[in-house]
């Protein structure tokens, strides 16, 4: 009786044992994850809010003509809109109670007027607050991921394959979400939008609204791809850093 208790004792040991390496490697999964969030949504905020790189793709697509705006003004209203979805409000509003108002004055067609109309500013507002989303969901992360890998290191066998687990359920949805605009980028436009919006206000009118005359859907396609290499270059450097982690570990073990 004594003997199979002890045996009995032994298997619940070893399986709490199991459960616990387990967890540990989810932890080190999760906090891999979150180490690629935090450098994916860093990228995409930093090419979101770049008023000289709108300007550069402006350019390349020759919005000019089109949107009437002259050169001078072009360039204010960008860093203007890079300031305020850097989190500055004052950038783009005029000074007063009322969010809706334009602050910044442009010449359209030899017009001076406010850049943007009422809508148009309420839909940059819907983006002001994303971006304040972005930089908030990623101090989380940053929070998060040195604790999930500090207790991930624990699963020393498990932790070597969890950043290529962490790659794959990272990469796999964003990479078909990338096909998809690759072969149709205007639908998969419009399902970003849609998902991302609770309002219509992000259609606008070409005739009436200069913010979609400045910023055609090529000047997205091009930031995309910029946002894409920025994230081959983290994910590069995530490979490296388990590289040199894998091998303290081996050391380790060695000794």
């Amino acid at each position: 009786m004594r003997s199979g208790t002890r045996g009995t004792l032994s298997q619940r040991g070893r399986g709490s044992s199991s459960l616990m390496d387990a967890l540990r490697g989810a932890c080190a999964v999760l906090g891999w994850m979150a180490l690629i969030a935090v450098l994916l949504l860093t990228a995409l905020e930093r090419v979101g809010t770049n008023g000289e790189l709108y300007y550069q793709l402006q350019m390349r697509w020759n919005v000019q003509p089109f949107s009437g705006i002259s050169d001078d003004s072009l360039r204010v209203l960008d860093m203007a809109m890079a300031r305020y979805l850097s989190g500055d409000r004052a950038a783009l509003q005029a000074q007063g109670e009322d969010e809706t108002l334009c602050g910044v004055i442009v010449s359209v067609f030899g017009e001076t007027r406010p850049a943007f109309h009422p809508w148009e500013m309420r839909h940059m507002a819907d983006c002001f607050d994303l971006f304040e989303l972005l930089r908030f969901v990623r101090k989380l992360l940053l929070l998060a991921c040195p604790v999930l890998l500090f207790v991930g290191l624990f699963a020393r066998k498990r932790f070597a394959g969890a950043v290529w687990v962490a790659i794959a359920l990272i990469l796999i949805p964003l990479g078909l979400f990338g096909l998809w605009a690759w072969v149709d980028f205007d639908s998969a436009f419009t399902f970003f939008h849609q998902v991302l919006f609770t309002n219509d206000l992000w259609l606008l009118n070409p005739e009436t609204d200069l913010l979609i005359r400045i910023c055609p859907e090529g000047m997205f396609m091009d930031m995309g791809l910029r946002i894409l290499a920025w994230g081959i270059v983290a994910l590069v450097r995530i490979l490296v850093l388990n590289t040199l982690m894998g091998l303290v570990l081996n050391r380790k073990e060695k000794k």
